[in-house]
């Protein structure tokens, strides 16, 4: 199709889950992944899968040049491989494979099935170049993947099959190749209504937050699932060292009640602190939005106004679970004491108020029902030579990320066939320019020191009087210096605030550290590696629910170096002239024959309609605002839209977390678009974010795109948001041979 489409992705399959997977991270590298679909094949899903929104990049999508003969539904099955040539001779260079796949997962041989979607393994090709896939006959000038020398590489393609249930593979280059079959097209099943949605099931209890696993490499992208819910705030940073504290006076009789002496002048206004507030541990009382607690060894922070205890009231909203308790670590240096501040009035002492009764403890909310396990891919993290893997673990090795596709691999990754390549490593970026360092502030003038007030008399020990009122609250101190992660913790220099992850603990540098953390004293523990909780019991699978929204697309792969040049040949001598024959007479005219009947009307060809959108400049969106129309087709067809996302507002407004929700009214009949926008209270924009909105239109109607703002949370100002059209396809349903038309 060669539109073009933006934004960095990642994506697993899901079959039937041995247990619960973690998403793959995006790392500096950008990868790609390749699709190809035959013209005419609408493709609804070719394997579950979860997806990752990361930077920009771009994803080519390529249409196969061979029709499939009539509108199909898309039957999934269980994966299954129907071919593996290092069982016994790879495929020759150039040579024409016949692939069969009917009989297998219950794809029928009747001529039924129409396409089949497969997954195409090339184990360490000899060579880089592309590979072709189609039906029957001669073989097209297309490409279905292409891989480079040496590289393991995976594509999905819907290819048409011929009526005995084969296809044909040509490769560029001698291979081995792997085969395996996710799913086929048939003419026989009738694509039915969406079912209901089935009830939600019981949400089960929250296993103990393990350990933080390694930040892997970013992943292949696949479809968008349904949106979940917004996260949580970041961890709190580090508590600032309390200062020493001063020699205690002798304690004086406790007089009569005095006066309250009067308020010292306040000190300046420190510079204005993230919306997170941390007030230390809980006590009863209200909390405003932001406000953040510890209880029990776990921290908290209030999602709105709260008063009720964190973790049995709904409005608090668990920040970092309370770990197991770490090896002490080495003993800090202790830092240089601070200059003893001047020393204030000595007011009057107040008497001392009667100790209140303990409260009583709240009682333990019940635990909920397990949840159902998630998605089956596992990363591991760094491959390890001793390391046991099983099926669908991922690992990094040599800045590329590899899956383990059959039984218990034994080798290395990139030369054990049994580990499969996600994405290989890419090359770093190069490095931005330093920002100007800010000027320094002045110093604030030193205040004046108060008197000494003179000590009063020693009275004899009065009762214990009520407790006296709590004073206004100092003003806000000067903002620290702020907390950056950088990930995991490599050998190198650190500076102040800066945060790493270290054998499952996370770490901050509390001056310039270049040691390990957990033996250089400059290093401070931010958060302990928690236990591993016990897995859950499996919850009750769901009814299907509705189809999620369409994934946004996936990034272009690296276009592949252009081969050299072939020798030309040499020119052939030019043959002699031959003699010019004479010139022949002109023969008689012959007599006009009589004009034929007048051929039948064709049938009307199909028509695609109409697309209208601003071209070329984005449009703000606020409610229901309308971005594109599509509309009065001569047959049923599908639309596929690409929208582009920005958002912008002023710096230091505040906390606001919402999205932006694009989808489909009048005669439309699709899926919704939503993009989440979240801002802390410095930053002044926001990545932008693509995303593919999915429509059928019918014939003669017309179908309107529009898009809406919703706030969730804020304390701050509403950020600018605005949706650019990229690109736009219209895809006959029932008139494949008609192509497709685009706009952009």
């Amino acid at each position: 199709m060669g539109d073009q489409f933006s934004g960095g992705v990642h994506m697993a399959r899901r079959p039937s889950g041995r247990r619960v997977g973690r998403p793959i991270r995006p790392s500096r590298g950008r990868r790609a992944l390749n699709l190809s679909f035959a013209a005419g094949a609408f493709v609804a899903s070719v394997a579950p899968m979860a997806l990752e929104v990361s930077r920009a990049s771009a994803l080519g999508i390529a249409v196969a040049p061979q029709a499939v003969a009539n509108a199909s539904a898309y039957v999934p099955v269980s994966p299954t491989r129907v071919l593996d040539t290092r069982n016994g001779s790879p495929f020759a260079s150039g040579s024409n494979n016949t692939v069969t796949v009917g009989g297998f997962a219950g794809i029928p041989v009747d001529g039924t099935a129409s396409a089949v979607a497969v997954s195409l393994t090339f184990p360490t090709p000899s060579g880089s170049g592309f590979v072709t896939t189609w039906a029957s006959g001669a073989a097209p000038i297309a490409s279905s993947g292409t891989t480079t020398a040496g590289v393991t590489t995976t594509v999905g393609v819907v290819v048409p099959l011929a009526a005995n249930g084969t296809f044909l593979l040509q490769p560029q280059f001698a291979t081995n190749v792997v085969v395996d079959v996710m799913g086929y097209f048939s003419t026989s099943a009738a694509v039915g209504a969406t079912g209901a949605t089935g009830a939600t099931g019981i949400n089960g209890a929250a296993g103990a937050v393990g350990a933080t696993g390694a930040i892997g490499l970013q992943g292949i992208q696949g479809p968008q699932g349904i949106q979940g819910p917004i996260g949580l705030q970041g961890p709190i940073g580090l508590q600032g060292s309390t200062g020493a504290t001063g020699v205690d006076g002798a304690t004086g009789a406790i007089g009569n009640l005095g006066s309250t002496g009067a308020t010292g002048a306040s000190g300046a206004t420190g510079a204005a602190g993230p919306p997170v507030l941390f007030l230390g541990n809980w006590a009863t009382g209200s909390y405003a939005t932001g406000n953040a607690v510890a209880y029990n060894g776990s921290s908290w922070v209030a999602l709105g106004g709260v008063s009720g205890t964190p973790g049995a009231d709904p409005a608090w909203a668990l920040l970092a679970a309370a770990g197991t308790d770490g090896t002490n670590g080495e003993t800090g240096a202790t830092g240089a004491v601070g200059e003893t501040g001047a020393t204030g009035a000595v007011g009057e002492t107040g008497a001392t108020g009667a100790i209140g009764a303990t409260g009583a403890i709240g009682a333990t909310g019940a635990i909920g029902s397990t949840g159902a396990t998630g998605a089956p891919v596992q990363f591991e993290g760094a491959y390890e030579a001793t390391g046991a893997y099983e099926t669908g673990d991922a690992v990094e090795y040599l800045g590329s990320s590899y899956i383990s596709i059959s039984g218990t691999p034994t080798g290395p990754p990139g030369i054990d066939p049994d580990w499969a390549l996600l994405a290989a490593a890419g090359t770093d970026g190069t490095n931005g320019e330093t920002g100007a360092t800010g000027a320094v502030g002045e110093t604030g003038a030193t205040g004046a020191v108060g008197e000494t007030g003179a000590t009063g008399a020693i009275g004899a020990t009065g009762a214990i009087g009520a407790t006296g009122a709590i004073g206004a609250t100092g003003a806000t101190g000067a903002t620290g210096a702020p907390v950056n992660f950088l990930g995991v913790w490599a050998s190198g220099s650190y500076s102040v605030g800066q945060a790493v992850s270290y054998q499952g603990s996370s770490y901050i540098a509390m001056g310039g550290a270049t040691g390990t953390p957990g033996v250089d004293a400059a290093w401070a523990l931010l958060a302990a590696a928690g236990g591993t909780g016990a897995t859950g019991a499996t919850g009750a699978t769901g009814a299907i629910g509705a189809t999620g929204a369409s994934g946004i697309a996936g990034p272009v792969g690296a276009t592949g170096a252009t081969g050299d040049a072939g020798a030309s040949g040499a020119s052939g001598a030019t043959g002699a002239s031959g003699n010019a024959g004479a010139i022949g007479a002109t023969g008689a005219s012959g007599v006009a024959g009589p004009v034929g009947a007048t051929g039948a009307t064709g049938a009307p060809g199909y028509t695609f309609g109409t697309m209208t959108a601003p071209v070329g400049s984005a449009t703000a969106v606020t409610t229901n605002t309308q971005v594109l129309s599509a509309g009065q087709v001569s047959g049923t067809a599908f639309v596929n839209v690409t929208l582009r996302v920005t958002s912008t507002r002023a710096a230091g407004t505040g906390l606001w977390v919402g999205y932006a929700e694009c989808s489909w009214t009048g005669a439309a009949t699709g899926s919704a678009a939503r993009v989440p926008i979240i801002y802390n209270a410095a930053d002044p924009y926001s990545n932008g974010s693509t995303v593919t909105a999915m429509a059928q239109l019918n014939q003669g109607s017309t179908g309107l795109l529009r898009c809406s703002v919703t706030e969730e949370s804020s304390v701050g100002s509403a950020p600018t948001i605005s949706v650019l059209v990229a690109g736009a396809m219209s895809l006959s349903v029932n008139a494949p041979d008609a192509g497709y038309t685009a706009f952009s």
